[in-house]
């Protein structure tokens, strides 16, 4: 179903929206609450003031640009949940992304055919897993003990990446663009069904006291 004209007035209240297409910019104002539990579209702007939150779960939220200075959780209990944002948009984070479990895959990608900018903030992995696929990521990246990352698409890593002791990187099928890689912990470069490769920017190092394993 489609929702058009004006904007909800969420009240300072939660709500829960499923198999959805909202035609309008979204703004959540502090203790305001979305939970998307079916697959639904924002095709316009998104944004969450400090104190309010969206929490994708178990369904996938095509997104227009966000401006994220709330908390955006990603909860794979139920089914895999997945943030794809539209081509050429980017996600603006001052607050938190978090992914608050991965039963199920979770995925924040470009939409298929162009790609998606991530810029602010990392991403809080909390001891979790996630796949990225067909995005600019331009925070600096920390992945710590428990933490993967997989990318499954050709993305961008434009500053320093570090993989901690017992934090681990895949890529899987595609091509990682990263700058400075500082790896205490593992790299998977890993070519089942196309190639895989790790390109490095010009000048930067890969600082290895870690694995990086062919597999």
């Amino acid at each position: 179903a489609t929702f058009s004209g004006t904007d909800i007035d969420f009240n300072s209240l939660d709500i829960t929206i499923a198999r959805l297409t909202y035609n309008l910019a979204m703004t959540l104002a502090a203790s305001e609450d979305i939970i998307f539990t079916g697959d639904s579209t924002l095709s316009s702007t998104l944004t969450l003031a400090g104190s309010s939150s969206v929490t994708i779960s178990g369904c996938t939220l095509n997104t227009s640009t966000i401006n994220n200075s709330g908390t955006i959780y990603l909860d794979g209990t139920s089914g895999a949940a997945t943030l794809s944002l539209d081509n050429g948009t980017t996600l603006t984070n001052s607050g938190v992304v978090q992914i608050t479990n991965d039963a199920n895959t979770v995925t924040i990608q470009g939409d298929a055919g162009g790609t998606a900018t991530f810029s602010g903030t990392d991403i809080d992995y909390n001891s979790n897993s996630v796949t990225l696929l067909r995005l600019n990521y331009n925070p600096i990246a920390t992945i710590s003990s428990g933490e993967v990352i997989t990318i499954t698409g050709d993305t961008i890593f434009s500053t320093t990446l570090t993989i901690n002791s017992g934090g681990v990187l895949r890529i899987s099928n595609c091509t990682l663009y990263a700058a400075a890689i500082n790896n205490s912990g593992t790299i998977y470069i890993n070519a089942p069904s196309s190639a895989a490769t790790l390109s490095l920017d010009n000048g930067t190092t890969l600082t290895n006291s870690g694995v990086v394993q062919i597999t």
